[in-house]
């Protein structure tokens, strides 16, 4: 089963409101955007009794370029909400404890702090119908244009398929649309959308779902293979189905042709003589969903109002080998949390929320990304890349150290 059949066959998580109802109501929150960081701020906030909206311009499950391994930190941020590994949700998320790193023709096998593997099209949907059992009207397909701040609150306008533009009023907005994020922001001096400062050199994001017989996988196994245009990892799902995400150089994209001939070249050259991990048949028929460039910086707190935050990928991102994107999108929706939120369970004021949301953010991340974008460079060298894949093989629990130190695990 591909993950597009899985989606055929999968039942949408139906609105909780009418859009009519919607327009006609004054929010505390409206949450632009419902992946990890939306759904999960939205759970925290409504469980503090706030009024809060949920939007989303598509329907769930939806397909997600993503590698779907929780890190610990996923997982412990997860346990806080209520969803913990031991609960049912739609399938067994399965425990990911090795990774198998493949380059210049050689291979070697380390261990890492236990965390899991769990589809997107489970997981999103699952953090969703937390958010609703806490409170929050849930809002698919409906696609948000605009926002414009003003002395009181925000005004979004918005407009459900095929309907009419309806204009929204909240008291605090929360911008979690990830790496393609298209809402403008209407101030005093002009419409704009969010500016991101972004490297040279940047990768994309390339995807798919594969049936479970395209390939030689283990479960618990995080399979990692570097090469000259980018990496790829490839990891068995709770169903069978093997997910596959990889970030690519867009030149590599274009002088292959197409995305699936520049994956089935990275992994030709990361593999060698070591044998297909992949059916290259498999990878030309699969569907290949692609992302805007991955690695970017946008000011967690927008520079026309207090009232109007970013959280998740939409604040910030880096080239995702670590596998840590779904643990910061988590853990950052914690943070956006208790800063807007005080003791008493009402909003805090505008200045004090913002200042706070911002402090905690740079507290957390700054760290976590430097340490990220060293990774990042030290793969755009695979003779370096394939040198330590062979001391890896030789020292390996010196390797799996090194290993959770790159991960932020040790």
């Amino acid at each position: 089963m591909t993950c597009d059949t899985f989606l055929r066959v999968a039942t949408p998580l139906p609105a909780t409101i009418t859009a009519a109802d919607v327009a006609g109501a004054t929010w505390d929150v409206i949450i632009i955007g419902a992946g990890p960081a939306g759904a999960a701020t939205a759970t925290q906030l409504a469980e503090a009794n706030l009024r809060v909206l949920l939007i989303d311009r598509d329907r769930f499950p939806r397909p997600k370029v993503c590698g779907c391994c929780l890190s610990p930190l996923a997982v412990d941020e997860l346990r806080r909400l209520g969803l913990a590994a031991e609960d049912t949700i739609s399938a067994v998320r399965l425990p990911l404890n090795h990774v198998q790193l493949i380059a210049g023709g050689r291979t070697a096998c380390l261990s890492l702090p236990v965390g899991a593997v769990q589809s997107r099209e489970t997981l999103d949907p699952a953090i969703i119908r937390q958010a609703i059992a806490a409170g929050t009207a849930w809002l698919p397909e409906t696609r948000v244009l605009s926002a414009r701040p003003n002395s009181t609150g925000v005004e979004v306008v918005a407009a459900a398929a095929g309907g009419q533009e309806q204009t929204l009023t909240t008291q605090r907005l929360i911008i979690a649309g990830g790496l393609a994020e298209a809402v403008r922001t209407i101030a005093p001096t002009g419409s704009r959308t969010a500016l991101r400062r972004r490297p040279p050199y940047n990768l994309i994001g390339l995807g798919t779902t594969l049936p479970g017989d395209s390939g030689s996988m283990q479960a618990g196994r995080l399979i990692m293979a570097v090469a000259r245009a980018g990496y790829c990892g490839l990891v068995q799902l709770e169903d069978g189905r093997i997910d596959l995400a990889a970030a690519v150089a867009p030149t590599a994209v274009a002088a292959a042709g197409s995305p699936a001939a520049a994956l089935t070249h990275l992994l030709a050259e990361a593999e060698g003589a070591t044998g297909r991990v992949i059916s290259p048949a498999a990878i030309t028929a699969a569907t290949i969903r692609a992302t805007p460039p991955l690695t970017h910086q946008t000011a967690p707190i927008d520079p026309a109002s207090n009232l109007m935050y970013r959280v998740g990928d939409a604040t910030g991102y880096v080239e995702p080998f670590t596998g840590e994107g779904i643990g910061w999108a988590l853990h950052a929706a914690r943070l956006l949390t208790e800063s807007l939120v005080g003791r008493d369970g009402q909003l805090l004021p505008p200045a004090t929320a913002a200042a706070s949301y911002r402090q905690r953010h740079r507290q957390s991340f700054a760290q976590r990304h430097r340490r990220c974008r060293g990774v990042a460079i030290a793969l755009r060298h695979p003779l370096l890349v394939a040198a330590a894949v062979r001391a890896a093989a030789w020292f390996p629990d010196l390797a799996g150290r090194v290993a959770r130190l790159c991960t932020g695990t040790e």
